[in-house]
């Protein structure tokens, strides 16, 4: 991906936006209720944290107060930031998630909510204002609830990067659709452009795991295109090794 990609002078698309289609994804972490492939959704899975392999329908999302909240958006950063610093952010992408696009959930659209840039902040602010309601009003809970939504609203039609000239994050490189693994962000034009370079001349080291059930027999790979040895010289791991991944995960 371009590192040099030029950011619109537009500080934000008009909410008179065309509606997204919802696209014919059908992701692993979605459930089966209408809105199941929704960027809140989405959220609802990821703030299961360890626990969401007993929760296959995770509950709705409502803040009591406002540690509810942060406890809430703590735990999504706990599950989905490897390491971050003032150039650069690694996550773990989910599985079967776009990285842009006109769809419910993307990638863009989730890291847009977690670390909402001040244009989008404003927007959501002014709307709040606009429906007579206040972020510091006396019922904080509420309010921070409110908010919630009106961000998930604000972010629904942004499905380009520069429809908000302040958004943080460029595509260092990019993840299939299927699959899970760290991904790298850049923070600036700058940090984006060396980390570019670096993986354009190979520089990085890149390795792709792959866990296998029920693997075929020796009598069986005779037949296979690969080889009875490629799958005999295949390195063999504890299960222990799959622990952290019984959260649902893998």
């Amino acid at each position: 991906m371009s590192s040099a990609a030029k950011l619109s002078d537009t500080t934000i698309v008009s909410s008179g936006a065309t509606s997204l289609s919802p696209g014919a994804d059908n992701p692993c972490w979605g459930g089966p209720e209408p809105n199941c492939h929704d960027l809140e959704y989405l959220l609802r899975v990821l703030s299961c944290g360890d626990n969401s392999s007993d929760t296959p329908q995770p509950n709705n999302i409502t803040f009591s107060s406002p540690e509810d909240h942060s406890s809430f958006i703590q735990r999504i950063h706990k599950r989905l930031v490897i390491y971050q610093d003032e150039n650069y952010l690694a996550i773990h992408k989910p599985a079967d998630l776009r990285m842009d696009g006109q769809y419910r959930a993307t990638l863009h659209k989730l890291l847009l909510y977690l670390f909402p840039p001040p244009s989008l902040q404003k927007l959501v602010a002014d709307e709040m204002t606009n429906a007579g309601e206040e972020e510091n009003s006396s019922n904080q809970a509420a309010a921070i609830e409110r908010r919630h939504q009106f961000l998930l609203k604000s972010i629904a039609p942004l499905h380009k990067r520069n429809f908000l000239k302040d958004d943080p994050f460029r595509m260092i490189h990019q993840l299939d659709y299927a699959t899970s693994g760290v991904l790298l962000l850049g923070k600036s034009r700058k940090a984006t452009a060396v980390a570019s370079q670096a993986f354009e001349e190979r520089k990085t080291n890149k390795t792709y795991l792959a866990v296998v059930t029920n693997p075929p027999s020796s009598t069986s790979t005779n037949n296979l295109p690969l080889g009875k040895e490629f799958f005999e010289r295949l390195p063999v791991i504890p299960s222990s090794s799959l622990d952290s991944w019984r959260d649902g995960s893998l």
